[in-house]
């Protein structure tokens, strides 16, 4: 396998990183003395760094594993989660780390097997108390979920496997009471052919440029207007079904930022997204863009979050564009006790392909308990129930099938910060 040996060398690569860089800012002169309060944050503390391991083991059981409306399969499943952050202490500029790997096993159908890796590397460097440059950089090896909307061959031997890697830079400047933001993306994705399923011409690079403007009116509330721009560039000229899927396009938003006594904040936005095709066989998108992120706490023990947010995504299905996605989700989570929180989800996600007339509405719900048992130890358990209904028939291997599908989860999930 080609992932494990390059991520530790990234790995090795990043420790060192971070060590020439904590001899540089003592040289500097650069203050490492600890900004937050180490009592409160549990890891292993150096004078520059906190270092944070962590170690998730989840099993649960899915009775829908291929995300189907007949010949379901079921399956339970184990995944082990490692991970690891090591943030930095200085009062002045940051260095973050962060990588861990996903590696999940199942009982019977060992096909489905996956092991999933990431690393993340983000810096920020204070040139003045109004001008701030940051940059970053990550690499991941992933697998695509079998209800991926992004793919309509999904009914194949084994997952899809991806790499991607992704490059970002950018400058935050303040001035006086507005704050400018200015970024570049850059982000190259690698997919793996599997058996007989040609992947290569997804292989695609997308590149984005975004500013945004935003405007403090009162102690609590600000104004911001945004624009992005995208370019997406795939490797090969056509797709295996003769389409050219090049294209550039934009998203613009103006809206507001409003907090309120007591920790609640509501953002919203509205706006406009454009996408243009270089296959005229391709209708352009144009569409409102629109959105919001809400924090309420109706009491000290619970806690309501909710989110609307539009999004125009690539996908395989013949003949379309992409699709555009409009989801919105709600979470509750109600603290029940000194050491235990429940928490009540639910998801709905409108998946609009362009040109073809294919529509599928999904729902999730999903309930659970978390018991803290200390600091170090958490135990949770949980329920999930998906359903997706759609419009369209897809041709799914060699068989018509429907792109219906119910799926229910049960998951059991340990914890541990492996921490003094």
């Amino acid at each position: 396998m080609r992932a494990p040996p390059f991520a530790i060398f990234i790995l090795i690569l990043i420790l060192a990183i971070l060590n020439v860089l904590a001899a540089y800012a003592a040289e500097a002169g650069v203050s490492t003395t600890n900004v937050v309060d180490e009592k409160k944050l549990p890891g292993f503390y150096t004078d520059d760094f906190r270092i944070l391991p962590e170690l998730e083991v989840s099993g649960y059981y899915d009775d829908n594993i291929y995300a189907t409306k007949r010949a379901k399969e079921s399956d339970l499943v184990s995944v082990v989660s490692p991970s690891v952050r090591i943030d930095s202490l200085w009062q002045r500029h940051t260095l973050d780390f962060s990588g861990g790997a996903s590696i999940g096993r199942y009982l019977d159908i060992s096909a489905e097997n996956y092991e999933d890796l990431w690393l993340d590397l983000d810096a920020e460097y204070d040139i003045s108390e109004e001008s701030q440059v940051f940059a970053g950089a990550g690499l991941s090896r992933n697998h695509e979920s079998r209800d991926s909307k992004e793919s309509s061959e999904q009914r194949i031997d084994e997952p899809t496997t991806y790499d991607a890697q992704r490059f970002q830079f950018g400058l935050n400047r303040m001035l006086g009471r507005t704050v400018l933001k200015i970024g570049a993306t850059h982000e190259m994705l690698d997919y793996d052919n599997v058996g007989t399923l040609f992947n290569d011409d997804r292989d695609r690079t997308v590149r984005g440029l975004g500013l945004r403007l935003s405007r403090a009116i009162t102690s609590k509330s600000q104004l911001f207007v945004q624009g992005v721009l995208n370019q997406r560039h795939y490797d090969e000229p056509q797709d295996k079904d003769g389409f050219e899927r090049d294209s550039d396009g934009y998203k613009t938003a103006v809206g507001l930022i409003q907090a309120y006594d007591g920790g609640h904040q509501l953002e919203a936005y509205i706006g406009y997204l454009a996408q243009d095709y270089d296959d005229p066989r391709f209708s352009r998108v144009s569409e409102a863009n629109y959105g919001f992120d809400l924090l309420w706490y109706p009491s000290a023990k619970t806690k309501v979050t909710a989110a609307l947010d539009r999004s125009l995504n690539e996908t395989t299905e013949t003949g379309s564009s992409g699709y555009l996605y409009t989801g919105i989700d709600l979470q509750i989570d109600q603290k029940l006790s000194t050491n235990v929180l429940g928490f009540l989800n639910y998801n709905y996600g409108l998946a609009e392909f362009q040109d073809v007339g294919r529509e599928d509405s999904t729902q999730t719900l999903n309930l659970g308990l978390k018991y803290f048992m200390s600091t170090k130890l958490m135990l949770s358990g949980s329920y999930s129930y998906i359903n997706n209904d759609s419009n369209d028939l897809g041709l799914v291997g060699s068989a018509r099938e429907t792109y219906d599908y119910e799926r229910n989860l049960f998951f059991l999930t340990l914890k541990v910060r492996l921490t003094p």
